[in-house]
Formats: C-alpha cells, sequence, structure tokens
C-alpha cells in the first residue's frame, strides 16, 4: 500500500502531471501508478511509481510500462575527459609559474635585507652626533652605544639574509627532487622517494632516515632538521633528528 507521503511525493516529483498524456491536476484525477506492476514484482519504491491520469491508468492495466530512456551520448565522456586533461594541464603550468613567483618573492625578501645592510652601514661611516639625534631609531644614549646598536642590527640582518638563502636552497631542492623522482617513478610511494632523496643528495644514516619516515610528516620534519644545522659541524644521526622533528 503506497502512502499518502509517498504519493504527494511522486506527484510533486512529476510537477502534477500524467507523465502518459500530459495533463494535469485538477483538470483530470491523478493517481500513483507502478512502472512494474505489483502483479510482476513490482515493488512500492518511489522508483517504481509513476503519476497517471485515472484514465490512463485504467487503460493500461497490468501492462509494464517502460518509460523512455535517452540514448546517452558517447561524445559526453570524451569531452568531459578532455576538459580534465586541460584543467590538469592548467594547474600544473600554475602551479610552475607559482613556484617561479615565489622564488622571485624570495630573492626580492633578500635584496631587501642587502641593501638595509648597506644603507646601515653607510649610516655608521658617517654618524655624527646631530644625525644620530635625528635619527627615528635612535632611543637616547651615547655615540657608542648607538653604534654598537647598528652593528647588532646589521648582524641580524645578515642572519636573515643567510638563514634565508639556506632555506630557499633546502625548501626548493627538496621539492623539485621529490616532484622529479616521484614523477619518473610513479610506482614508488612518496616515503620511497623521500628515502632516495634522503640517502643520495642528503646522505643521511639510515638509522635516522627510519626515524624521519616515522614521523608524521617527514618531508617537513627533513626541511626543519636542514634549516636548524650544520652539515659540516653536526652529524646527522638519529638523536639530533629527534631534536627537530617535532620543530614543524
Amino acid at each position: 500500500m503506497v502512502s499518502q507521503k509517498t504519493r504527494f511525493d511522486v506527484f510533486k516529483r512529476d510537477d502534477f502531471t500524467c507523465q502518459y498524456c500530459g495533463r494535469k491536476s485538477p483538470e483530470v484525477i491523478l493517481e500513483v501508478d507502478h512502472i512494474t506492476p505489483r502483479s510482476k514484482g513490482g515493488s512500492d519504491d518511489v522508483g517504481n511509481l509513476i503519476t497517471s491520469c485515472r484514465e490512463c491508468n485504467r487503460g493500461k492495466s497490468n501492462i509494464r510500462v517502460i518509460p523512455e530512456i535517452p540514448t546517452p551520448d558517447p561524445n559526453k565522456r570524451r569531452t568531459a575527459f578532455h576538459k580534465l586533461c586541460d584543467i590538469n594541464a592548467k594547474i600544473t603550468e600554475k602551479e610552475s609559474e607559482l613556484k617561479k613567483l615565489y622564488l622571485l618573492q624570495r630573492e626580492a625578501e633578500i635584496n631587501c635585507f642587502k641593501v638595509d645592510v648597506e644603507m646601515t652601514q653607510y649610516k655608521i661611516n658617517t654618524l655624527t652626533e646631530e644625525s644620530m639625534i635625528n635619527d627615528p631609531d635612535y632611543k637616547g644614549g651615547s655615540i657608542e652605544e648607538f653604534i654598537i646598536k647598528l652593528y647588532k642590527h646589521i648582524g641580524l640582518l645578515e642572519t636573515r639574509i643567510m638563514d634565508d638563502e639556506y632555506k630557499n636552497e633546502v625548501d626548493i631542492k627538496l621539492k623539485l627532487d621529490l616532484d622529479q623522482l616521484y614523477k619518473n617513478t610513479p610506482r614508488l610511494s612518496k616515503k620511497d622517494v623521500l628515502r632516495r632523496v634522503m640517502m643520495q643528495d642528503c646522505q643521511i644514516p639510515p638509522e635516522a632516515i627510519d626515524f624521519i619516515l616515522s614521523t608524521s610528516n617527514p618531508e617537513r620534519t627533513l626541511t626543519t632538521l636542514l634549516n636548524n644545522i650544520d652539515n659540516d659541524i653536526i652529524m646527522i644521526d638519529t638523536d639530533v633528528v629527534k631534536k627537530f622533528a617535532f620543530l614543524n
């Protein structure tokens, strides 16, 4: 027995129109008809129900009515696939452009710091008591104290320049190496590729590699590790990895 709610849902779906003759309520009395009759195993599911006027429903009797189904267009799949390929190609192109812009941005930031170093050094070389007093960074004290402050500022700028240059090299090289290796060896997992990079390019001992790969984000762990140590001084072993594994 079809419930009142189901009947209404079918009528609403079919816009209160007989699906056989096209007449609407209240011109005709509408009923819910079974596409596959109950006598032939049809269910009361909405998918097997259709809106019919009383005349069409009585005339149909228990004949199974198969609604007209449009023939699928085989070109739709091809068109959709080509569109997907075009979008993927554009994404790859944009990623390449963004990577170049990122490098240019980092280079511009570093150049800004270098100019600041030159300007601060010039300020030191030409510093007088009058220029010191008029300097916006002067907060009181002797000229010697102000010069020391300026030299400290230069030291911070130079440290930032070295850090950014090194971080730029590590981040981009690691990213490019991983992308290139992964594209050339699609059967390898990301961890397999990362292991190869660490062994060949970073020359990290196997036990330290295993520990890096066990962290939640191995790529960031490795980048953080390389950003925070000097390879010429500190051996990259498991203890060193543990020290930096959670800084990412």
